[in-house]
């Protein structure tokens, strides 16, 4: 895409009286996604996330199911998320800032979509939210943020597919324990493969945003 300017930079700054009303309302229209911004997510009780819901409630789209979480995360824990891909044909989880403002993905796990992710044994979708590797596929990178905002999204149901509701779950634990307290089969990943992951996004990231 290339943009090319039409008209010629001389003409004067607007005065004031005219900015003022520009920026009034420009403070209006803002004050809705401001709202949704802080309740939506960083609104809620930490570390508990929202049933999955459609988004035809708040007015986005009736074909998506999301859900969305406030999490705080000490450097000594992990949150353990497991959802189920309910057939849809688009699904994505990933961390923001407090202001929904997405984190270092090219370069760190900290979104995943329905290609970079992996099953569990049983077709599930297990996370693990933390601040360091935890050698498991799945891993959403807080990117040393303490306070991240999760979401998840279900997306483009097939018609006449199983009707599967979206579910998901999750709890805290104790880095240290999390061996033992997730659930069987998930898929993990070691040093080699971890960077290889990470190599892809970042080709994947030059690829869309620079050599294009």
């Amino acid at each position: 895409m290339r943009l090319r300017r039409l008209d010629t930079p001389d003409r004067a700054p607007l005065p004031d009286e005219e900015l003022a009303p520009r920026a009034a309302r420009n403070l209006l229209e803002c004050l809705y996604y401001t709202y949704y911004c802080t309740q939506s997510g960083s609104g809620q009780p930490p570390n508990q996330l929202r049933a999955p819901g459609s988004s035809a409630v708040f007015g986005g789209m009736a074909t998506q199911w999301s859900t969305k979480g406030n999490l705080h995360l000490e450097e000594d824990e992990a949150l353990i998320v497991t959802a189920n891909a309910a057939g849809a044909l688009f699904r994505n989880v990933m961390l923001t800032d407090a202001f929904h403002m997405s984190l270092n993905y090219w370069s760190c796990t900290s979104s995943h979509n329905m290609t970079q992710m992996a099953a569990d044994a049983d077709g599930r979708f297990t996370y693990v939210v933390a601040h360091q590797d935890p050698g498991v596929h799945n891993w959403l990178d807080t990117c040393g943020l303490r306070r991240t905002i999760f979401g998840h999204r279900w997306q483009a149901f097939p018609r006449g597919g199983s009707g599967e509701t979206p579910t998901i779950c999750a709890r805290v634990v104790k880095f240290m324990n999390l061996e033992k307290e997730l659930p069987p089969g998930v898929m993990r990943i070691d040093v080699a493969a971890r960077r290889e992951q990470i190599a892809r996004r970042e080709a994947g990231f030059k690829r869309r945003f620079i050599d294009s």
